[in-house]
């Protein structure tokens, strides 16, 4: 299934360390979905200069920081989003709402017990290109239970589009759950579609 392909990540040598380094967006209530982690001046293998490295047992090394998992915000928020396949590309994604829908065909209603949830999405490509599907939006509620986007006839669903940087792309994706899906507490989530790992999640 196609979905978003992003990049943006690159090692630098520094001071005999090594920087990841990310992109940042420009915008006040922009987050980036990942880290950066920078060596010291004057610190080699977790020592200060002034002290000789001692070969320390592997358990009592200080462990690297883990990765805190994606980028939050609340809805109405924008995540950059970068990583995948491709270095330097780069999408700033925002989650504008989280709310009941219905659908505007009588062949697309939901089940028995169900309802829609329509979430509503704006992807701006800042660099490179990517094909998005509205596949990579994922829905999870508050006991962590995860829906995937339905297909419902409506005339502000998103669109298949293959974005190109400059770009933008706006649109409803479509979840069917229970009739007592809570939208407070739930989660939305964009996953990168080559590791299926969460690159943001916005809370309403």
């Amino acid at each position: 299934m196609p979905a978003l392909v992003c990049g943006g990540l690159a090692l630098v040598l520094c001071c005999g360390g090594i920087a990841v380094v990310s992109m940042s967006g420009d915008d006040g209530n922009t987050k980036q979905a990942s880290g950066v982690v920078e060596a010291e001046p004057g610190i080699e293998s977790g020592k200060p200069a002034d002290q000789p490295a001692t070969d320390q047992p592997a358990a009592d090394q200080p462990e690297e920081d883990k990765p805190a998992g994606p980028a939050t915000a609340k809805v109405g928020g924008t995540i950059v989003i970068s990583g995948g396949l491709l270095e330097g590309d780069e999408m700033a994604f925002t989650v504008r709402s989280v709310k009941a829908a219905s659908s505007d065909n009588m062949f697309t209603q939901p089940g028995s017990g169900k309802k829609y949830i329509a979430v509503d999405i704006s992807v701006q490509m800042r660099k490179g290109d990517a094909l998005m599907t509205g596949s990579e939006v994922t829905l999870q509620d508050k006991s962590g239970e995860v829906y995937n986007n339905q297909f419902v006839v409506h005339d502000d669903a998103f669109e298949w589009a293959n974005l190109s940087a400059g770009q933008r792309k706006s649109g409803l994706v479509f979840f069917e759950v229970p009739k007592a899906f809570a939208i407070k507490g739930s989660k939305v989530l964009v996953q990168d579609f080559w590791d299926r790992k969460p690159a943001g999640a916005w809370t309403p």
